[in-house]
């Protein structure tokens, strides 16, 4: 991906990740995966309901919220909420569906580019 105001690998301040868990495998494998970089700051939330969750995201202020799709969470009612602040304008949602492989990327911002689908190169947003 590229973009101006996507954080670069090799910053000094680490990029804030907050990963929603719901229990599940897939979470605790993100996690795993994500912790490892020294240039992560990663941190968990168990998932309430979209309300919660949003007002999790403005206090915590993470660059990426990761979260697995489950059936209890509603995206466009927390893609609708998630645009309706403005301090959230670059944040970067990532969220994996499992029952069939895929990821959604949600921003505010315009992405000029997608390159690949490495999971680390979302995270960082370069």
């Amino acid at each position: 991906m590229a973009h101006d105001h996507f954080q670069e690998y090799g910053s000094d301040v680490p990029q804030r990740i907050l990963v929603v868990n719901r229990g599940s495998l897939l979470d605790e494998g993100v996690v795993r995966l994500i912790s490892s970089r020294s240039d992560l700051d990663v941190s968990t939330i168990d998932f309430e309901n979209e309300e919660v969750l949003v007002n999790d995201i403005v206090s915590r202020h993470p660059e990426v919220v990761v979260m697995g799709q489950g059936g209890s969470v509603k995206l466009e009612k927390l893609y609708k909420m998630l645009t309706s602040v403005p301090t959230l304008e670059k944040l970067r949602m990532i969220i994996f569906h499992s029952n069939d492989n895929s990821v959604d990327i949600f921003s505010q911002e315009e992405l000029n580019s997608i390159r690949g689908d490495d999971f680390l190169q979302l995270v960082h947003g370069t």
